[in-house]
């Protein structure tokens, strides 16, 4: 058995022993930095931004999303977080340059004036540039923003087509001295629709030596608007017999011709009109008038009271130049002048000639 006094000298060893582990024991350890980042132990790395203790930077950190690479955590240099930057925003790219407008074409005149020349397309003007290349994200932590990409340039806008110049009237020009209020053309190659008065004017206009309107076609004594609302047959047939003569008509003066009792609709104006463009061609011109007119106080019996009055109407409400038809103002004969027969409405043969020079004057020779 050891004695009280060995104890003592144990004991001592042992206290001498142990100090110097517990003192290494509370020595403080130093913070370990990240590897590469300027984020510190508390940057908030990972894909979720939290902060990693191994200062590993979040490899996909949100960066400047605006690619604006701030140095405050838009992808800046120095965010804490540890965000990389990611890449900038790219400049925006203009759309193409606006091309030049296409020129308007010449107006066709249907008096039988040259058609205006169309204006000339304007030149396009260059597109503008595309804007300033993004700036890139700045390098934050280990996460570094790539370069924005630069904005394309504009393209250049095209110059504009020319407008093309305008188609004339009739086509010809008037002989030397003479003028037409809607212009003239070739020898007979204006076709007419009507009734006995249109034969009035027809060979009035002969008489005068004009050429471009067929010669009088006697079959069309008696006929009137009903006469020619069929698609064919009747009245047509003799229409057509002067077509195949002279060849398609370019223009027809179309008169509306009536009978008091049966007078006359819009519609059945507008069904002449189609069967006059099936029977010539769809670019051909319709010039419409209605029975001539007389002084004042005169009637025509074979039409009633106010039936010449009712067809100038008529002629009036189908006028549509967008589609090549065109009211041809009136013709006007004068019983007290002798320009009328005893029949109260056809012309006497001073009269004829009356209603031919009014159809040069429209018309041309």
């Amino acid at each position: 058995m050891a004695t009280r006094r060995e104890n003592s000298w144990i004991l001592a060893l042992l206290a001498v022993g142990l100090v110097p582990l517990w003192q290494a024991a509370c020595v403080p350890s130093e913070s370990i930095d990240p590897v590469t980042g300027t984020g510190g132990s508390s940057a908030t790395a990972g894909t979720s931004g939290t902060a990693g203790n191994n200062g590993t930077a979040g490899t996909t950190g949100a960066g400047g999303t605006t690619g604006v690479g701030g140095t405050t955590g838009e992808g800046g240099s120095t965010d804490p977080a540890g965000r990389g930057g990611t890449t900038g925003q790219a400049g925006s790219t203009d759309p193409a340059g606006r091309g030049g407008t296409t020129g308007q074409a010449g107006s066709t005149d249907p008096a039988g004036r040259g058609g205006t020349t169309g204006q000339g397309g304007s030149t396009g003007g260059s597109g503008p540039g595309g804007s300033t290349a993004g700036r890139g994200g700045s390098t934050a932590g280990t996460g570094g923003g790539s370069a924005g990409r630069g904005g394309t340039t504009g393209t250049a806008g095209t110059t504009g087509t020319a407008g093309t110049t305008g188609t004339g009237g009739a086509g010809e020009a008037c002989p030397a001295g003479t003028t037409a209020e809607f212009g003239c053309g070739k020898p007979r190659s204006m076709g007419f629709m009507g009734c006995s008065m249109s034969v009035n004017v027809a060979t009035g206009y002969q008489r005068r030596m004009g050429m471009r309107m067929w010669a009088p076609i006697s079959a069309y004594g008696g006929q009137v608007v009903q006469s020619w609302t069929p698609a064919s047959g009747g009245v047509w047939t003799s229409f057509d017999a002067a077509a195949n003569t002279n060849g398609k008509p370019t223009d027809i003066w179309m008169q509306i011709c009536i009978f008091a009792q049966q007078g006359v609709t819009a519609a059945e104006v507008q069904k002449m009109i189609t069967n006059a463009r099936a029977h010539s061609t769809p670019t051909t011109r319709i010039w419409i008038t209605g029975q001539p007119t007389y002084e004042t106080g005169h009637t025509c019996s074979l039409a009633g009271n106010g039936g010449t009055e009712l067809t100038d109407m008529r002629a009036k409400e189908a006028n549509n130049p967008a589609n090549g038809v065109y009211y041809a103002g009136t013709f006007k004969i004068d019983s007290t002048k002798g320009e009328v027969s005893t029949d109260t409405c056809h012309a006497s043969a001073a009269g004829e000639l009356t209603l031919g020079d009014q159809f040069i004057a429209k018309f041309g020779k």
